[in-house]
């Protein structure tokens, strides 16, 4: 096992992150609790504000002139894998979907205007560039839509 390697975060140096994704805040040593979001992915609050795990190892370890809008992909599919080694770069136009995380369902999603189905949430959001929560609000009914289109599941 490869040994765990500490950097302070560029964009905020009262934390740290480590090669094997733990985050620590440097002034009182503490790890960050990780929480996993909606879509599956860790998160790590900083100052208040949501990062995702997998982006804070990829800016710090590998790229820090990462484009904001630039995905990165889990090459294991396993998306509590954040260690830098696990982590590849690819534009939207390269965004292959990881899957569903470990151990939930997959869920069939329609969008009413065009009946087109998709295998996932994920798969969804992909097609239609939104952000995975955007496709989570409407079928919860916190947006009625998304794009300008409704979502639902399918049975």
């Amino acid at each position: 096992m490869d040994a765990e390697v500490w950097k302070v975060v560029i964009d905020d140096p009262q934390y740290s992150v480590s090669s094997w994704g733990r985050v620590r805040n440097r002034v009182t040593g503490k790890d960050l609790k990780v929480t996993i979001s909606a879509n599956g992915y860790p998160t790590v609050a900083l100052r208040g504000r949501s990062v995702l795990l997998h982006r804070l190892v990829y800016i710090n370890f590998i790229d820090e002139n990462l484009p904001d809008r630039q995905h990165i992909r889990h090459i294991d599919g396993d998306l509590l894998n954040c260690r830098p080694n696990n982590l590849i770069s690819r534009g939207r136009q390269h965004y292959i979907p990881t899957g569903n995380p470990p151990g939930r369902p997959k869920k069939r999603v329609r969008v009413v205007e065009t009946g087109h189905v998709y295998p996932s949430q994920i798969e969804a959001a992909a097609a239609l560039g939104v952000r995975t929560s955007f496709i989570n609000n409407v079928l919860r009914g916190r947006s009625k839509t998304v794009k300008g289109l409704h979502i639902e599941y399918v049975d």
